[in-house]
């Protein structure tokens, strides 16, 4: 077909209100029906545990950093929020790029890929995945790998609204568990961004060009010790009040907020909100949470008060 005309020709934006997409799209539903059917009849939103007869736990759950979450996770109760096609359209992308790049993961070293870790051996009834172990420079290494969208990448490894924030410590909690339990102490937390960052923003922390789509930091076991004896007490904890049938409070569990943070209502606008207390049940700090807001038992745990 022979095109006439120019792409001056093209409709053009007019006036304060733009060129927003169309209000009766039939496109983009009719792809997003289809995805959502597929990526279900795939068992996408489905992961079973490395090694179910180890126990209820998965070095996963370490995102949870809300007790009352993990809780729900450990009993097994049903989402009272379900996912949306956007969330699986997350999930998608980062399971997409994992699973396309596991041929590179498998030769990036001399190593074994998807191990099968039990985490019975440090207390824990439960078994994690680790992505990688391998030996690096004389140095046994767990390797867990992870993807994020570029927004938390910059967040993660350059100066963006602040100084950089590195991995999420849920994140870094999940490998520190698998490695404990497998014996090895140093960690590679290797994190691969869905968008590349901008040459400026990447010379803040690096001098390779990968740099603007990877980043990686560096742990040990050893320096670590605390927070790991830290957490498998908590799993212990919660998983006693599993067995009572209690649900806990929603304490938080994270570096990020002070300590003896819980989350006063789960579905408070625009975020959850949180207050430290004294014995004497006087308010001594307070802010708020952003993670309700994705959390899969959001209307279960303001039902539950």
């Amino acid at each position: 077909m022979r095109i006439v005309n120019s792409i001056e020709s093209l409709p053009r934006s007019t006036g304060v209100d733009g060129n927003p997409p169309s209000k009766t799209p039939f496109a983009v539903e009719s792809f997003a029906r289809m995805f959502d059917e597929q990526y279900t009849a795939d068992g996408r939103d489905v992961k079973e545990l490395a090694i179910p007869e180890a126990g209820p736990y998965r070095a996963s759950f370490s995102t949870s950093r809300c007790d009352r979450q993990l809780y729900y996770k450990l009993t097994g109760e049903p989402a009272s929020n379900e996912l949306t096609v956007a969330d699986r359209w997350t999930f998608y992308l980062g399971q997409m790029v994992h699973e396309s790049l596991q041929p590179v993961i498998e030769t990036m070293f001399p190593a074994a890929s998807e191990v099968e870790i039990d985490l019975n051996v440090i207390g824990v009834p439960g078994s994690a995945h680790a992505d990688l172990v391998a030996e690096v420079d004389g140095h046994e290494t767990l390797v867990e790998i992870t993807t994020v969208n570029g927004f938390k990448f910059k967040k993660m490894a350059a100066r963006f609204n602040g100084p950089p924030e590195g991995p999420a410590y849920g994140k870094v909690m999940q490998a520190m568990l698998a490695a404990k339990a497998q014996g090895i102490d140093r960690v590679v937390l290797m994190v691969i961004a869905l968008e590349k960052l901008s040459p400026g923003m990447a010379r803040q922390y690096t001098d390779s060009e990968a740099g603007r789509f990877l980043a990686e930091w560096h742990y040990t076991v050893t320096e670590m010790e605390p927070q790991i004896e830290a957490e498998t007490r908590r799993i212990r904890h919660i998983l006693k009040l599993v067995e009572l049938g209690v649900p806990p409070e929603r304490e938080l569990h994270d570096p990020e907020y002070p300590e003896g943070a819980v989350i006063v209502d789960p579905k408070g606008k625009p975020r959850a909100p949180w207050t430290v207390k004294d014995a004497d049940d006087n308010v001594m700090d307070a802010g708020d949470y952003w993670g309700c807001n994705y959390c899969a038992f959001q209307d279960k745990c303001k039902q539950d008060n």
